[in-house]
C-alpha cells in the first residue's frame, strides 16, 4: 500500500482507491476536515467518494484518521502508545463488544515509520454529542445504560489477562503524572485560579503527587475493558435511540468506575450533573447487574467512593495537561468546560474532605 498519508490537506483520491480497491473503482474524494482543534493527538476527515463501478455496499462516505501533526501532540500519542492501541482495538476487540461501533475498512499500523492510518464508516444520520453544550438527560441516560452494557462483558473476566496491550493503573504513565503536574500548575493558576474555588484548587494541589500512592491502592478492584474518553463527542445519537462509540485510543483495563466519573463529571453542566448524578449512578449499577455482573464484584459503596476521589483525579489530570495546544475557539471552549465542571464537582462531593486532605 505504498507510502501513508502524513496530512489530511493533499488530494488523497490516489491512496484511498488503493486501500478501498474491493469495493470498486473509485475516481473521486472530497475530504472535509472535522473536529479541528479538538482532537489533541489525532487528524480527522470525511471523504465523500465518488465510484465509477461500485460493489454492492461499497460506502458512500468514510472516516479517515491520521496521527496528529502536531510535534508536541505526537510524541505524547506515541509515548502512551495511543495509536497502536486503537489499532489494536479494531483488529482483535471490535467485534467483542457489546455497543456500536465504526466498521472499519482499512487498518494500517507502521509504528517503526511513526505512521497509522484507519479509514472507518461514516456514522452519518447519526450524530456526536456536544460536550461543549452537555448531555441532555436523555442523552445521559442512554449514554450511562450504554456503558454498563460494554463494562459488564469484561467485568472481572479472565480474558482481560490476554489482552496485555491494553494498559492498566500502574503504568509508566502513571508516574510522569506528577512532574507533568508540577511543570503546569503556574500557568493552571494564571488561567484559571480566579474562575475556581480555592478549597477545590488547595485540594488538587495536596492530592497530585498522592496520585501514584492512590492508584496503586486501586489495583486489586476488579477491573473491565474501559474507553477511556467515554464523552459526548465521541458518542453519537440517533432519533431512533441509536448509540455508537467512537475513538478508542484510550482503551484501558481499569475499574470501570473510571469511565461512569469522567462522563458525570465532564459531560453535565454542573446544574444538571447536581440533579441527575445518583440516579445516573444508579441506572449504571442497575445496568451492570441486569447484565451479569454481581453486587460483590462492583458494591455501590465503592462506586460512590471512586466518584468522590475520581473527581480529584480528573481535575489532577486537566491540569497536567493544559499546556497542551488548542488551536481554536472550540478547543478552547472544549477545555474550559473540563476545567470549570472538574472543579465544580471537586467541590461538591467534598472530594478532599473524602480523602482526608
Amino acid at each position: 500500500m505504498g507510502e501513508l498519508p502524513q496530512a489530511l490537506d493533499a488530494d488523497l483520491t490516489g491512496w484511498l482507491a488503493e486501500v478501498l480497491a474491493e469495493h470498486g473503482r473509485l475516481t473521486r474524494a472530497d475530504l472535509t476536515v472535522i473536529g479541528q482543534g479538538e482532537g489533541f493527538v489525532g487528524q480527522l476527515a470525511r471523504a465523500a467518494l465518488t465510484w465509477e463501478e461500485a460493489e454492492p455496499g461499497a460506502p458512500r462516505s468514510v472516516i479517515v484518521k491520521l496521527p496528529t501533526r502536531d510535534p508536541g501532540g505526537l510524541m505524547m500519542g506515541q509515548m502512551m502508545g495511543l495509536y497502536d492501541r486503537e489499532s489494536r482495538f479494531y483488529a482483535e476487540l471490535a467485534g467483542e463488544v457489546p455497543v456500536r461501533v465504526p466498521a472499519c475498512y482499512v487498518n494500517i499500523a507502521r509504528p517503526d515509520q511513526g505512521a497509522w492510518a484507519l479509514v472507518l464508516e461514516d456514522l452519518a444520520p447519526l450524530r456526536p454529542g456536544d460536550q461543549v453544550a452537555g448531555a441532555t438527560p436523555a442523552q445521559a441516560h442512554l449514554a450511562v445504560e450504554q456503558l454498563a452494557r460494554l463494562h459488564a462483558r469484561f467485568y472481572g473476566s479472565p480474558e482481560l489477562d490476554a489482552l496485555d496491550w491494553l494498559p492498566t493503573l500502574i503504568s509508566p504513565m502513571t508516574a510522569a503524572i506528577v512532574p507533568m503536574f508540577e511543570g503546569s500548575w503556574t500557568p493552571f493558576l494564571a488561567e484559571y485560579g480566579p474562575r475556581l474555588s480555592p478549597r477545590s484548587l488547595d485540594w488538587v494541589e495536596r492530592f497530585a503527587p498522592r496520585v501514584p500512592r492512590w492508584m496503586e491502592g486501586y489495583a486489586e478492584v476488579p477491573c473491565t475493558v474501559t474507553h477511556g474518553d467515554f464523552r459526548l463527542d465521541n458518542q453519537f445519537f440517533g432519533d431512533d435511540g441509536q448509540f455508537a462509540l467512537v475513538d478508542w485510543q484510550m482503551s484501558m483495563r481499569v475499574p470501570g468506575s473510571s469511565d461512569l466519573v469522567y462522563f458525570l463529571v465532564t459531560n453535565l453542566n454542573p446544574h444538571d450533573r447536581r440533579v441527575h448524578e445518583w440516579d445516573l449512578i444508579d441506572a449504571y449499577l442497575e445496568g451492570l447487574r441486569r447484565h451479569g455482573v454481581s453486587e460483590d464484584l462492583l458494591p455501590r459503596d465503592m462506586v460512590l467512593r471512586g466518584y468522590r476521589e475520581g473527581a480529584l483525579l480528573y481535575a489532577v489530570m486537566f491540569v497536567s495537561t493544559m499546556t497542551i495546544e488548542r488551536t481554536n475557539a472550540r478547543g478552547q471552549a472544549f477545555f474550559d468546560e473540563l476545567v470549570g465542571r472538574t472543579f465544580a464537582a471537586v467541590d461538591d462531593l467534598e472530594a478532599g474532605t473524602a480523602l482526608g486532605l
